[in-house]
């Protein structure tokens, strides 16, 4: 009798050792997975802020330098013509002054990589995210884990044309103005 009680408070001692472990591997698991979505989505708010401030500050390097070479077209005409201008000399074709255009140019670049790298850290969000709901997946994780953080907070950051398709089902063509 004692060694079946002996075997059997082992046994229960065993399974309860075995649950604590893996409750503590299992929380741990979902707490680092929460850990990193929190660290990636302070990152991707890192990342905007960076890609923002980088964009505007070309558009206003831009906006100087098409200001100032508007201010020396203006200069020069007005040297040859005067400021009231000299009709008959204005209808003689001359050379003007090249119009440099490199800083459009580099800002349609910066653009243009400053959206993939931040689509590449959102993506990185959204997978981090399906990690930590995969740890849910499973019916004895979801049984041992803590409760589950609100992920809301860490959905993607949309433009209004997409969030207007994905509402109504529909996307138009895109509209270039100039």
């Amino acid at each position: 009798m004692k060694t079946v009680a002996l075997i059997s408070s082992g046994v229960v001692g065993i399974v309860a050792l075995a649950t604590i472990i893996t409750w503590y591997g299992v929380n741990k698991d979902a707490t680092l997975a929460e850990n990193g979505i929190e660290a990636k989505f302070t990152d991707n708010q890192n990342e905007m802020a960076s890609y923002t401030n980088k964009v505007t500050e070309l558009a206003q390097v831009a906006k100087l330098s098409t200001d100032a070479q508007t201010k020396l077209m203006q200069i020069a005409n007005e040297s040859r013509y005067g400021k009231q201008g000299n009709t008959v000399a204005m209808m003689i074709t001359e050379q003007n002054i090249p119009m440099d255009i490199s800083v459009v140019k580099q800002f349609a670049v910066v653009v243009s990589a400053e959206r993939d790298r931040f689509r590449n850290a959102q993506t990185e969000l959204t997978d981090k995210v399906k990690q930590y709901k995969d740890l849910w997946a499973s019916p004895i994780n979801a049984m041992l884990l803590h409760k589950q953080v609100n992920l809301t907070k860490y959905d993607i950051i949309i433009n209004g044309y997409t969030a207007k398709a994905y509402e109504t089902k529909r996307a138009e063509a895109l509209e270039f103005k100039l």
